[in-house]
C-alpha cells in the first residue's frame, strides 16, 4: 500500500469517526483516541514522521478530553496536550528542532 493511499484511508476514517462521535457526547475522547492509535500504528508500520506527530497530538487531546471533560480535572487538557507533543521527541528525537519551533533559536 502506498503512502498516498494510506493517507487517503486515514482521512476517510477520520471523517467517519467524526460523524460517529456526534451520536454520543461522552464518547468523543474514545473516538479521538482510536484515530490517534491508528496514526501511531501507521507510523510504526511505515515510519513516516507526520503520522507520529498527528498520532501523538491526538492522543494528548483524547486524554485531555477524558480528564477535563469527563473527570472534571481543570487544566488537564493543556497538560496532556503538552505531554503528547513531548512524546514526539521521545519517540523520534531530532536534535536542534525544538528551539526553532519555540522561537528561541
Amino acid at each position: 500500500m502506498t503512502n498516498t493511499r494510506l493517507v487517503a484511508y486515514a482521512l476517510i476514517a477520520i471523517g467517519i469517526v467524526a460523524l460517529l462521535s456526534r451520536l454520543t457526547p461522552d464518547a468523543g475522547w474514545l473516538w479521538i483516541g482510536l484515530v490517534a492509535a491508528g496514526f501511531l500504528f501507521a507510523y510504526q508500520r511505515e515510519h513516516v514522521y507526520p503520522f507520529l506527530v498527528v498520532g501523538s497530538i491526538l492522543m494528548g487531546v483524547a486524554v485531555g478530553i477524558l480528564l477535563e471533560g469527563n473527570w472534571h480535572w481543570p487544566g488537564a487538557f493543556l497538560v496532556s496536550l503538552g505531554a503528547g507533543v513531548g512524546a514526539i521527541d521521545l519517540a523520534a528525537p531530532r536534535p536542534n528542532r525544538w528551539p526553532r519551533v519555540a522561537g528561541l533559536g
